[in-house]
């Protein structure tokens, strides 16, 4: 689904640095965790027309990160991480540092996702 929707609104779906995605989700190959980010506050901002193109590639917020390694995407209010590319320890330090910097007052923390359960689907964080 990621790959279709950022073909669809920037035209890189197909771009060959996204391999790594295509062989996990055909081939099974490999392990690409992806990751959840817990707001901080129940409040969540979305465009009138959201519900139409819930996946948003831009940064309306200013809390989204991307690098070589790693991407992130915001689904109907939810920001998800996952990496786009190989990666290794260092790279993974890096991105959680520096994802997490720019988060600061939107966000808590950062879960790396073993169970649908773990995202906020209910909206718990509304009654904090």
């Amino acid at each position: 689904m990621y790959l279709e929707e950022l073909n669809r609104q920037k035209g890189l779906g197909y771009d060959s640095k996204y391999d790594v995605i295509r062989d996990f989700a055909r081939f099974g190959k490999g392990d690409l965790p992806v990751f959840y980010f817990e707001r901080l506050i129940g409040i969540m901002m979305l465009f009138k027309r959201e519900a139409e193109t819930p996946i948003l590639f831009f940064d309306r917020m200013k809390y989204l990160f991307l690098d070589d390694y790693f991407d992130e995407i915001e689904f109907l209010g939810h920001v998800f991480g996952f990496p786009v590319s190989i990666f290794d320890k260092n790279d993974f330090t890096k991105y959680l540092d520096q994802t997490m910097k720019i988060k600061t007052g939107f966000f808590k923390n950062m879960i790396m996702i073993k169970s649908l359960l773990d995202v906020d689907f209910t909206l718990k964080v509304m009654n904090d």
